[in-house]
């Protein structure tokens, strides 16, 4: 029984890290202006947290059904470890949230520059009608 969440605590701990990477490269493409490949890897982490998600909850379900006798100091002392893991990752992803954030702002405030700039050049064009003008 102990193996198993311990199986399991090293597969969370893995996709953690995979979420991670996922959000360092969504933060570079936001970075960058691509807004299409920030929005795929945002797709893959939504995926990936879903996984984490469901391991979590069996490693969950593996703890209330393990009985209290021999490994159990073993197995208190890994769950607080990962629990750690968990906070630390936590803090981390929303720092990286609140970058991928102010990034993807950028972005959009560039694109609403770009937006009112062509559209005020259009209507500065649209004045000059020359189909109007006697010959």
């Amino acid at each position: 029984m102990i193996e198993k969440i311990e199986y399991l605590i090293i597969r969370h701990t893995d996709l953690m890290d995979m979420c991670s990477t996922c959000s360092k490269r969504m933060l570079k493409a936001a970075q960058e202006g691509n807004v299409d490949l920030a929005d795929q890897e945002s797709f893959n982490r939504e995926r990936l947290v879903n996984i984490i998600s469901k391991v979590q909850s069996a490693i969950e379900a593996e703890i209330k059904a393990v009985s209290l006798g021999e490994g159990a100091e073993y197995l208190v002392s890994m769950v607080k470890a990962w629990n750690n893991d968990l906070e630390l990752w936590l803090e981390s992803i929303g720092k990286l949230d609140q970058e991928i954030l102010t990034a993807l702002d950028e972005v959009k405030s560039k694109t609403t520059q770009e937006i009112s700039s062509t559209f005020q050049n259009k209507e500065k064009i649209k004045g000059y009608n020359l189909s109007s003008v006697k010959k």
